[in-house]
C-alpha cells in the first residue's frame, strides 16, 4: 500500500499484529495517544513502563546489585536501575566462580529462555535466539547489551 501511496488504519490490542502489519505505531491508552514512531522506536525507548510492558517483558536489575554481581552495563549508562528486554541480557558460560547460577533454561519456540540468579536470588531472564549451551548448573557471566530508558521506574504495573 505504501508504494501505492495508501494510508490505512488497524485498530488492535496485540502487538505481535501490529508488528507484522504496521509501519508506524499510535499507542493510545485510555483515548489519549501515549507515543508514536515506528515498532523498534517504541520497542527500544518506551515513554513509560505502561507502553514498555505492552509491547513485551522488561526486567529490571538494581544497578549496585548488578555490578557487585559482576553484571556489565552498558557504556554511560547511570541510574539506580537497569530496564532492559530479555534479549539485551546475554548470557555466556563461564567457569569462574564469580559467574550467575543458570537455574533454568527453557525452549520458547525459536527462542530459548535462560534464567539467572542474582547471589540473593533475585532471577533475571535472558532470550536468545536458537540454542544454548547454557546448561542449568553452570554459571554465566551477563552483560546488559542496551537498557530502556530510565523513566520506566515506578510506572511499571505489577
Amino acid at each position: 500500500m505504501k508504494d501505492r501511496g495508501l494510508c490505512a488504519a488497524l485498530v488492535t490490542h496485540d502487538a505481535d499484529e501490529a508488528s507484522a502489519i504496521a509501519d508506524r505505531v499510535l499507542l493510545l491508552r485510555e483515548g489519549r495517544k501515549i507515543q508514536e514512531g515506528t515498532l523498534d522506536e517504541i520497542y527500544r525507548a518506551p515513554v513509560d513502563g505502561w507502553a514498555a510492558r505492552f509491547l513485551g517483558d522488561v526486567g529490571e536489575v538494581d544497578a549496585p546489585a548488578a555490578a557487585a554481581a559482576g553484571i556489565t552495563l552498558p557504556p554511560g549508562f547511570d541510574g539506580p536501575t537497569a530496564w532492559f528486554r530479555p534479549e539485551a541480557l546475554v548470557l555466556d558460560p563461564t567457569d569462574a566462580e564469580a559467574g550467575l547460577a543458570v537455574t533454568a533454561v527453557r525452549r520458547r519456540r525459536a527462542l530459548t529462555e535462560v534464567t539467572v540468579a542474582l547471589p540473593d536470588g533475585t532471577p533475571l531472564i535472558g532470550r536468545c535466539h536458537g540454542e544454548t549451551s547454557l546448561a542449568v548448573g553452570q554459571r554465566a557471566r551477563a552483560r546488559i547489551a542496551w537498557t530502556l530508558p530510565p523513566n520506566m521506574d515506578g510506572a511499571l504495573p505489577s
